[in-house]
Parts: C-alpha cells; structure tokens; sequence
C-alpha cells in the first residue's frame, strides 16, 4: 500500500474482512452482507479506472470508529461490442403460448422464454402492447440496443388453479335417486349472480367429505335450511370417517333442505347444498336455464370454449373476469319489444275479409330486421323465433285485432290494430287535394300577375311606352297645327 488510507490495484480484486469487533462493512455507499463476522467483497475492473469507498466501522473499548479505505482500481475493460440487432419475429418462433394464469407483463414475457428456448436475454429492451386475454404485441423499444421489429402472440387467459372441496352422497336405499355435483343459481336473477353446487337424493343418505389427497384435512359442518336456503339454528359436524346420516327431517329443515360448510388446513373453503326430498328438485339445473344458456354463449364468444365442465368456483371466477359484460337480451325481453315495435308502427290493410293465416303474414312481413333495447346486448335476436297469436279466425276491413307477440315461449302483452279499409276513400287526403288544386291556381295566377308587373316595368315602359307617347304627341302638334290653320283661312275670308 503506498498510504494506509489508499489501496491501488490494477486488475481484479478481492478483500477478505474477518474481526468480531467489526460492526459493519459498507462498500460504495451499499451496506455488505457477512457471515460470522466475515466479509468478502469481490471488485472487478469496469470500463474505465474507478476509485471505490470501503467503509469498516467497529467497536473498541466500548467506542465506535469508522475506518475509511479508497480502493483504486487502475485497470479497466474493453467496452463490449455492440450487438447485432435481432428482429423478434425471428426470434419468437412458438407464437402460440397456451393457457397462462394471468396478462401480466412478467407472465407473458415468461411464457414466450418457455415456449422458445429462453431466446430473449433482456426483456427491458422488449413493451408489450395491444394487449387483452387472448393476443397480445411484443416490440423492441426504440432505444434496444438487442432487438427490433414485434411480433404477434396469442395465449389463453385461465383462472388460477381451483381447489373444489366436495361431498359424496350415498343413498340407503339401492332402489333412490342420487344426483351429483348439480349446478344451480339460488338467486337467478341475474345471469352472473353466483352458481352453487348442489346434491340431490330421493331418500336417506350418508353425507361424507371428499378428501382431495390422503393426508388432507377437512372438517365439515351440515346446517338445516329454510325453503330459502338460509341456514336454521341447528347444525352438526361431520364425523371424518363415517360422515352424517341424514333423512330430510333433521336439523330443522324445510323440504329436506341443508347447506354443508367446508374447510380445509389451507385456508379453502367451500358451501355444498344438499335436498333429501323423494321427487322435488327446488333449484334448476344452470345449463337449462335461460341464464346458463346465455352465458354459454357469451363465453363462446370470449374464447372459452366447454364451460360445461367447469365447477361452481370455475363458472364464478369467469363471473368476476366479465364485469363489463352486457347481458344478453331474454326472450320476454324480445317479445315486449317487438310488441312496443308493432304498436306504433305495424299496418293492416283489406278490401276484403280475411283469415287468420292472411293478417299473420302481413304481420310477418313488418318484423323489425334489428331490435334495440337499453343497456341490453340483442346480437342474439332471430326474426325466425318470432310468432303471432290473434284472437279469432276471421276478420273483415275495420275490424280491431287483438294480437300478442311470442319470442320462443315468451309472450308480451296484447295489443290491438286496425284493418284499415283500403276502399274506403280518405277525406282527409281528398280535402288535401282540392287544398293542393287552390294553391297551384293561385300560384299560377301569382305567377302571371309578377311577370305582368316585370314586363310593365323592365320592356313595356322602357321601349313601347316612349314611342307611344312621341306618336301620340306629334299627333297632337299636328291637330293643333291644323286647327290654328283654319282658324287664319277663316279670318282672311272675313276681311275680304
């Protein structure tokens, strides 16, 4: 060392601190980690020389001093080379990434080193853009120095994974009826309200808890119901072995209704609806319900394809990711509008009385091509779904027909319409008529009474009128002339 406070190196460098007084070590500005009172900081040549801080602060005697070292690193390294650009869609062969859990950022990028061989060393020179739950864009920002162009990806959003816990319902009786894992909404009022599981039996069952593993741990707790699916008072736990035996009368229910709590030692937890009722079945099944069916369709549309096999907390979760959803129009919905439609704009016309199959098809022959309904989606709208009840068999012209509409099974209010005699004449359009005859007279004669008044000013006065008046002036000059004339012959014939 050329000065105790100065340490000159010029290549790669390792210091090795160990002393039990030594309370900490900090290294250009950042505190080292140590390991029974021992420290090893490793410097390295950078692209040019660098003088480094080394702080070591220690206690003796019961005080504490800082000894401050500067560590001189002479040498330095070559700057890499630059290099080549690479275009991304050369890179990123495997477009197609799959299902991933999430669209986050790290997620994609993760997904793209996996499905292609780890090709992209730094993502911080890579934004993705245009970005949804199916596709996204990966582009190499401006200033990377490593890539260029973008690439087009594709994947599929799925929820993270799902722990389902379930029972298991077995019957007494080898002659009831057990039905597993049913889906239904206790509140369908809304097609995205939570779907439930539900079990059915036809008759005294044991209730027990699926384990999803050997070791798991699950305990559970049965609760009669109110015909409302509220929990009663009375509960009781679920033996982990042999289960529950129950019969549709314990427990305070109605209607052989109870709910089952699960938990699990992870946290999960999951209700289970359970009916013991010889026939009835108080919740319908999701999938034949007007709602399963739209949201089907809806999910279809959104790239989930087999919702069909998903569980209860799988269907809700997808709930959760459609909160910008628009629901889909019902078909009582589409009934009322097409009524609303007919009222103010549907005609019926004859000459004639007609049959039932007559004014249904001048009926049809109006159907809307398109229906719109607030804050509702109607993409799912088919004029072919639409029918017309009347309510009798014959009709003659002025005739009021009382009508309803029908959407599939869905029917609207009646309303009625008039068959308008197309004979009859209009003697409202018959006065407009002879209204229309009057104006275009007195327009015409308007007319000729202005061009009148044009030609009296603009060429009658300008050019006939001064020649008549130079006529009719020397005309006068002339019977004036004549008669002073005569009165001088006169007067000589007197003197004489």
């Amino acid at each position: 060392w050329t000065r105790p406070d100065l340490l000159s190196v010029d290549g790669e460098l390792n210091i090795d601190i160990a002393n039990p007084n030594i309370d900490k070590v900090i290294f250009d500005n950042v505190q080292q980690p140590q390991t029974s009172k021992q420290w090893k900081i490793n410097v390295k040549p950078e692209t040019t020389a660098r003088d480094h801080n080394l702080q070591v602060m220690f206690t003796l005697d019961g005080k504490q001093y800082t000894s401050e070292i500067t560590v001189s690193m002479q040498a330095k390294i070559d700057p890499p080379t630059p290099s080549k650009q690479e275009n991304l869609s050369e890179l990123i062969k495997t477009t197609d990434l799959g299902n991933i859990i999430n669209n986050n950022d790290n997620t994609i990028f993760s997904a793209v080193n996996q499905k292609n061989h780890n090709v992209i060393d730094d993502f911080s020179q890579i934004e993705i853009t245009k970005k949804d739950n199916h596709s996204a864009t990966l582009t190499a920002k401006k200033d990377s120095k490593s890539y260029a162009g973008s690439v087009d990806i594709t994947y599929n959003v799925v929820s993270a994974t799902i722990v389902d816990l379930k029972i298991d319902v077995t019957a007494t009786s080898s002659t009831a009826t057990v039905v597993k894992d049913y889906l239904g909404q206790i509140d369908d009022s809304n097609i995205i309200n939570p779907v439930n599981t539900f079990y059915y039996a036809s008759s005294e069952s044991i209730i027990t808890m699926v384990k999803p593993t050997p070791s798991s741990v699950i305990t559970g707790v049965v609760y009669g119901c109110d015909d409302k699916w509220n929990k009663t008072s009375q509960s009781s736990n679920i033996d982990p072995t042999n289960g529950i035996k129950l019969d549709g009368s314990q427990l305070a229910t109605t209607n052989g209704k109870y709910v089952v709590e699960l938990s699990d030692n992870l946290g999960h937890t999951e209700n289970v609806y359970l009916q013991i009722n010889e026939n009835k079945k108080d919740i319908k099944e999701y999938w034949n319900t007007n709602n399963g069916k739209q949201f089907e369709i809806w999910a279809k549309a959104n790239g989930h394809d087999n919702i069909r096999g998903y569980s209860a907390s799988q269907l809700n979760n997808l709930f959760a990711d459609s909160k910008n959803w628009q629901q889909l129009a019902s078909d009582s919905q589409f009934a009322i509008a097409v009524a609303d439609w007919f009222k103010t704009n549907g005609k019926l016309t004859a000459t004639e009385p007609l049959t039932t199959e007559q004014v249904v098809e001048q009926l049809k022959t109006q159907i809307p091509s398109d229906i719109k309904i607030d804050k509702v989606n109607t993409n799912n709208y088919d004029t072919n779904r639409i029918a017309f009840v009347l309510n009798q068999s014959d009709f003659k012209p002025n005739d009021k027909v009382n009508i309803t509409v029908k959407y599939n099974n869905a029917t609207a209010d009646s309303f009625t319409l008039q068959i308008k005699d197309s004979k009859t004449p209009d003697n409202k359009k018959n006065g407009d008529s002879k209204l229309w005859i009057i104006g275009v007279v007195v327009g015409v004669l308007a007319g000729l009474g202005l061009a009148y008044l044009f030609f009296k000013r603009f060429v009658f006065d300008k050019y006939f009128l001064p020649k008549i008046k130079v006529k009719g002036h020397k005309k006068f000059v002339e019977k004036v002339r004549k008669r002073e004339n005569e009165a001088q012959n006169n007067n000589k014939g007197g003197d004489e």
